[in-house]
């Protein structure tokens, strides 16, 4: 009869149980679910504070291109320098839009950037008017603009709203990461508190049913489970209480170690360290400290640092605290300055600052570490004065070589010109002579007259491959855009009887188009093609093959040939005047050519070289600018050599 309403209440008492457990499991879930979205929204914004932190250092780092790249073409005139400054220019803009699209929701951080754009426009402006004067009038004008200070207040200023942006960041990125964090341990809890009346239901209603279906016998064993399980959990308990005084001990052991080496560090470093509280007063001072300033220990310690300080140094120390304690703001923290120092006996020197900032706790201490630079100042001075003497005798000299360059081309072009005539004349004689007193003259008066007679043409060949050399720096003409491949065939043209009696084979690969002097680029492709013909080996058809490539900013020519080849060691000699490595009976020529070839590529700021091996051939190489333009004296119609260009004058 009692059965139906104990199996009842059985029953019951397990419904409201599995009921509660569901209610509880929907409530925490929910809360789960909410936090976790909350969660994520913090998250989201933490990242997103960090990626405009990430923009604006960006932005900063970009500007320092800008003030590098125009201080180092100020400093040396060279362009090569502005690549800082112009790849920044192109960056600039897109940071801006990035920093103002990234902050669009911020209208106060918009203000600034606002404002940051006009600085950052100011001081491109300021630059820009620095390199063009530093192009236009020369260094001691830009100078004169640095020594106004106006860039470097510019800097200061972006600098400045830089730090105000990033610190809106960090504050805002600190409130996200906090309420991250809060949501987090939000949802831990409720978790933590669902599981735990979860359990304490699921134990209730287990310890009930087990109460109304099981012997006091079975209570009894299940409390002894429990007593044995509680025990096993307090040894488990002690011995994790046991590792953690363990390493506790480790990390006090390993944290005095750390305080020795710092100390030693502290007191051995050959830079002076001082240590302040947020009053400014000095709470430790390395021995450098002490020797730099003059002081004793107690003479220092505990006093305001500014002490160490001349004006206006001091007030401004003043005013930075009083700053720093009211608006949380960090102008210096971290960055390198250079300031004066006061020692013991007055005397200002100047030092190089850097200061760190470490928080203690519920306090905050400052650390700073000092150089003396007065040394390096004054060889900063003495670098300068000879970097100025040196370039102003570097423009004297170079000055003067131009100037003696130029009249010595003018003395060969002269000398060259008014000697033909002389040597024609002669010539002309001499075979007159031969011929009107050739029956009356003997076998050696004739044979004089001819060694006259070739003596004379070989002078006048001289003369003329001297006088070819001269005009390729004063009559050049004006640089145009040159096509290699109707060069090629114009230096071909002109060696075709040179070519077919020697019956060589002359290739090419495609040629480029180069900004170049026309008539002296055949004449530099036709005196070494025609050096190849002439310098052949008698044992195999000549083979010559001419190829460009482009390499960086110019084009590498190369004339390759399977002729006697050259040793190496006479690799350089072959292009000076007048050097041959042949008798005049072995194979003709004056040598010049090489070396009308090697001028006629330094005019168009190039180079020239040779490799080669003794009976491998050789292969002369020679570079081209791709788009600069060669230099321009007075172009008065290209020079025209002497045109036995294989058996005259082209020998190496």
């Amino acid at each position: 009869m009692n059965k139906r309403p104990f199996e009842f209440s059985i029953f019951k008492r397990a419904y409201l149980g599995i009921a509660a457990c569901a209610a509880l499991l929907l409530a925490v879930g929910g809360v789960t679910i909410w936090s976790h979205l909350k969660s994520t929204d913090a998250f989201k914004w933490v990242r997103h504070t960090q990626e405009v932190k990430l923009a604006i250092s960006r932005l900063f780092s970009v500007m320092q291109d800008v003030e590098t790249g125009a201080r180092g073409f100020v400093l040396t005139g060279q362009d090569q320098f502005l690549e800082p400054y112009e790849s920044a220019i192109t960056h600039i803009r897109d940071d801006l839009r990035e920093l103002r699209k990234a902050t669009a929701d911020n209208p106060r951080q918009q203000d600034r950037l606002d404002a940051l754009e006009v600085l950052v426009n100011t001081r491109l402006t300021t630059a820009r008017e620095l390199i063009d004067t530093r192009r236009n009038m020369g260094l001691e004008a830009a100078m004169e603009c640095v020594q106004t200070g106006a860039g470097k207040r510019a800097m200061d200023d972006i600098r400045l709203a830089i730090h105000e942006i990033d610190s809106e960041e960090s504050r805002l990125q600190d409130y996200h990461d906090q309420s991250a964090k809060s949501r987090a341990m939000t949802t831990t809890v409720s978790m933590c508190m669902a599981v735990v009346l979860i359990l304490a239901n699921a134990i209730g209603a287990f310890v009930r049913m087990n109460r109304d279906f099981n012997s006091l016998r079975r209570a009894h064993d299940e409390l002894e489970h429990r007593v044995e399980q509680r025990t096993a959990d307090l040894a488990t308990a002690n011995r994790t209480l046991q590792a953690e005084v363990e390493e506790r001990a480790r990390n006090v052991a390993e944290l005095r170690e750390r305080e020795s080496r710092f100390r030693a560090v502290f007191e051995t470093a050959t830079d002076a360290i001082l240590t302040i509280d947020e009053r400014g007063n000095i709470e430790s001072a390395n021995a450098a400290a002490l020797q730099m300033f003059g002081y004793s220990s107690d003479q220092i310690i505990g006093h305001n640092v500014k002490k160490l300080m001349p004006e206006p140094f001091r007030s401004e120390h003043d005013q930075y605290l009083a700053n720093y304690r009211s608006t949380g703001r960090r102008r210096i923290i971290g960055i390198g300055r250079e300031v004066s120092g006061r020692r013991y006996d007055d005397s200002v020197f100047p030092i190089e600052l850097a200061i760190g900032e470490a928080n203690l706790g519920d306090r905050r201490i400052f650390t700073g570490i000092i150089r003396d630079v007065t040394k390096r100042k004054s060889d900063e001075e003495a670098l300068r004065t000879a970097h100025d003497e040196l370039e102003r005798r570097v423009e004297e000299r170079t000055e003067e070589l131009e100037r003696s360059n130029r009249d010595l081309e003018q003395f060969a072009y002269v000398a060259s010109h008014d000697l033909q005539e002389p040597l024609r004349m002669v010539a002309s004689y001499m075979q007159l002579l031969e011929r009107r007193y050739k029956d009356r003259l003997d076998a050696d008066a004739a044979e004089f007259i001819q060694f006259a007679v070739d003596g004379t043409v070989r002078m006048k060949l001289l003369i003329g491959d001297l006088l070819a050399y001269s005009r390729v720096g004063s009559k050049g003409k004006a640089p145009e855009p040159t096509d290699c491949e109707t060069v090629f065939e114009h230096a071909v043209a002109n060696l075709a009887a040179a070519i077919a009696e020697s019956n060589a084979r002359v290739t090419h690969d495609p040629l480029p188009t180069v900004m170049a002097d026309e008539s002296q680029l055949v004449q530099l492709l036709q005196n070494l093609i025609g050096n190849a013909v002439k310098y052949r080996a008698t044992d195999r058809t000549p083979e010559i093959h001419v190829s460009a490539q482009r390499r960086n900013d110019e084009w590498l020519f190369a004339v390759r040939d399977n002729g006697i080849g050259i040793e190496s060691q006479y690799a350089d000699r072959i292009f000076v005047i007048f050097q041959r490595l042949h008798a005049r009976n072995e194979y003709s020529g004056t040598g010049i050519g090489l070396a009308v070839c090697k001028r006629i590529v330094e005019r168009h700021d190039g180079k020239i070289w040779m490799e080669s091996e003794p009976e491998n051939g050789a292969t002369f190489y020679f570079t081209i600018p791709q788009d600069r333009e060669i230099s321009n004296e007075e172009s008065e119609g290209a020079y025209q050599p002497h045109r036995d260009l294989v058996g005259g004058g082209f020998a190496r």
